[in-house]
């Protein structure tokens, strides 16, 4: 995608979605109100699980290190988790690329060893993810009689199309590449399937970051069910796993910082399809991202300043 091209889409997202939550809160003052008048109970169990869910994303980058001989302690993985979801809220995304050059300065970690590390990780979550919302949304379908099949069965294809391609891009990418007509993305497909039998040689290591992302990926859909609950419109657990699903495999797409106004978009449009009403479902988007939010810009800062000085430092000591 040209890169003018790509900059009038995010603005325009981003300009769209403001817009709209402006004119929402405008002409709904009392969600504003209810956005604010949270209790401390309310206000606390939503920091334990972004803390959780933070404290999850950094284990997730700990484990996908493994292969690598890269053994990373888990709080300098948390404070990496939140720096990096600061970051992400730049016009360019830095997050990923300022990790990156953390990782190679203090742990000496091959930028091609990270760049594996996070696609590797990446389709795995995807995979999970995807495998993880079709049971959600078989259930949805054929227990709950949910009243729009059309649009869950489409979910569902998305979800086995996602989950078929993740996981033929870990485990049999030696083989696809040999199906592509196109030169230029075959070799790098064959060079990356190169690469990844590092992962599909260590079974444990798959088997561990499954584990964390599946654990993540719970500490995700609670907080959903529970802003849902905050937000006036209770969802089941069930169909907060549903909706967990589609947000994850739609970050895939993520061109957006921070995927502000997607991940919103997508949260709404799928909890009218579950039959939430729009409002109550915008509610639970904002306070969904309010409580990612919170953290990351009270203890990104502090945390980005420790690691660039720790960094720094590093630098300095290597340096002729």
């Amino acid at each position: 995608m040209p890169k003018l091209v790509k900059s009038l889409l995010v603005w325009s997202v981003l300009g769209l979605f403001l817009a709209y939550l402006f004119y929402f809160f405008y002409q709904n003052p009392q969600r504003l109100i209810q956005l604010f008048s949270l209790s401390l109970m309310e206000t606390g169990i939503l920091l334990i699980l972004s803390l959780a869910a933070f404290l999850g994303l950094g284990l997730q980058l700990s484990v996908s290190l493994i292969p690598y001989s890269t053994s990373l302690p888990w709080l300098e993985s948390f404070r990496l988790s939140i720096s990096n979801n600061l970051l992400n809220y730049s016009p360019i995304k830095s997050g990923a690329i300022a990790r990156g050059a953390y990782l190679k300065t203090v742990y000496h970690l091959r930028i091609q060893h990270y760049i594996l590390a996070m696609m590797a990780g990446q389709f795995l979550w995807i995979g999970i993810s995807a495998l993880v919302g079709m049971a959600a949304g078989l259930f949805i379908l054929f227990v709950y009689q949910q009243s729009n099949p059309a649009g869950t069965g489409l979910i569902l294809l998305i979800f086995f199309a996602a989950a078929v391609i993740s996981g033929g891009m870990i485990f049999y990418s030696h083989r696809l590449h040999k199906l592509l007509p196109d030169i230029k993305f075959r070799t790098y497909l064959q060079d990356f399937s190169e690469d990844i039998k590092v992962w599909n040689s260590n079974r444990q290591v798959l088997l561990k970051f499954s584990l964390v992302s599946l654990g993540l990926f719970t500490v995700f859909a609670l907080r959903l069910w529970f802003v849902f609950a905050l937000g006036g419109q209770a969802i089941s657990l069930i169909e907060a796993f549903f909706l967990q699903a589609c947000v994850a495999v739609s970050f895939a797409f993520s061109l957006v910082p921070g995927n502000l106004g997607i991940k919103e978009g997508v949260l709404v449009g799928l909890a009218v399809l579950l039959g939430v009403d729009a409002e109550p479902a915008l509610l639970a988007a904002v306070l969904d991202r309010a409580a990612s939010l919170l953290p990351t810009l009270v203890l990104g800062p502090v945390f980005l300043h420790r690691l660039t000085s720790r960094m720094l430092n590093q630098d300095g000591q290597v340096s002729p």
